[in-house]
């Protein structure tokens, strides 16, 4: 990725020596090009989901969201449906009560980790200092 964004804006910066007309263009057709070029060369960054969320609750967002966006103020049906979603996906609540099981395996996991770095480093400190 880093190889290609370069060459590529490279050959739009040719295409801008061309137009040397206007100031006001010159910095659009600047723009345009980086941001162009960025989104195809690096791409666009998705957010995180949460981890404690499972694939069939983001499937309901995902539904409702697609009702709040046909405007559900219109007619009573799509309200009706609206609602029923917003419940549905309210009442998922199985995510919510596996989450602290899981959070409560994490201090542990960490636990360990930083046993093993310090177990580490003391072996190294104890043949560098021999006292």
């Amino acid at each position: 990725m880093k190889v290609h964004f370069p060459k590529q804006l490279c050959n739009r910066s040719e295409e801008l020596k061309t137009l040397m007309d206007d100031v006001e263009e010159q910095w659009q057709f600047f723009k345009e090009a980086h941001v162009d070029v960025a989104t195809t060369a690096v791409g666009v960054r998705r957010p995180k989901k949460e981890e404690w969320v499972q694939s069939n609750t983001w499937s309901l967002v995902e539904e409702r969201k697609e009702l709040k966006k046909r405007d559900s103020s219109k007619t009573t049906v799509l309200q009706q449906e609206y609602v029923d979603k917003d419940k549905e996906v309210k009442r998922c609540s199985d995510d919510m009560v596996k989450r602290p099981e899981r959070d409560t395996n994490q201090p542990e996991k960490y636990g360990e980790k930083s046993q093993a770095w310090r177990d580490r480093y003391e072996e190294s400190r104890a043949k560098l200092i021999p006292w």
